[in-house]
């Protein structure tokens, strides 16, 4: 991500294959400088709907460390549901995802706003 008035990259957004065997997951991250400005969250929606509108995914999953709240909070507020919590690699891990479905009818409902 490069914002206008920047003149460096503060995030990235999109998606890589996590995990064995690998599952192709939304990856997200932004500079602490810039956080709880709602960047990841309006960068998150934007990929997802990349993913369901021009790859034609059914499903989009995610997943982060179970200590990290911000994360958790972003693929909520994306309208992600909670699907599972395990160890992961020695890590305690949450996974979320959303269907092709759930996200038309959440997009359709105004829960797309970048001011959310």
């Amino acid at each position: 991500m490069l914002p206008r008035e920047e003149e460096s990259l503060i995030g990235f957004c999109g998606f890589w294959f996590f995990h064995e065997p690998p599952k192709l997951e939304l990856l997200y991250g932004i500079s602490p400088a810039h956080w709880h400005k709602g960047l990841a969250i309006e960068a998150a929606r934007a990929m997802m709907n990349y993913g369901f509108r021009e790859l034609s995914f059914q499903r989009i999953e995610a997943s982060t460390d179970a200590a990290n709240l911000a994360s958790f909070k972003v693929m909520e507020r994306t309208g992600m549901s909670f699907r599972k919590r395990e160890t992961t690699n020695g890590l305690d891990t949450v996974y979320f995802a959303v269907s092709r479905g759930d996200r038309v009818s959440e997009i359709s409902q105004g829960g797309n706003r970048a001011e959310d």
